[in-house]
């Protein structure tokens, strides 16, 4: 669970700050969009719940949760470093959901 609330921590970084420059004039590495700010939001809600109650269903729904937040910022992987690493550490928190 610690390596889950770090996680946490990172996102809610890279939402509220910038994340560098934009090399893809049509990404806005600093504020992102509103589906990637919704999917972010929506993991980091659902981590909570499944940290509360390690259910079968909550975990599906990480899990659902985590591979949309994946899918979101990857086309946000050119902005920098702080977002590929949090693509990578969500792909690992997701390999070690149980469900």
């Amino acid at each position: 669970m610690k390596n889950l609330y770090n996680l946490l921590a990172v996102l809610t970084i890279i939402i509220s700050i910038s994340c560098g420059g934009d090399s893809d004039p049509s990404l806005n590495c600093i504020t992102f969009d509103a589906k990637a700010i919704s999917d972010l939001q929506l993991f980091e809600e659902l981590a909570k719940t499944y940290s509360d109650d390690p259910s079968a269903v909550n975990c599906a729904a990480l899990k659902t949760a985590n591979q949309t937040a994946i899918s979101s910022l990857e086309r946000f992987s050119s902005c920098g470093d702080e977002v590929t690493k949090t693509i990578d550490e969500l792909k690992v928190s997701l390999s070690v959901l149980p469900c």
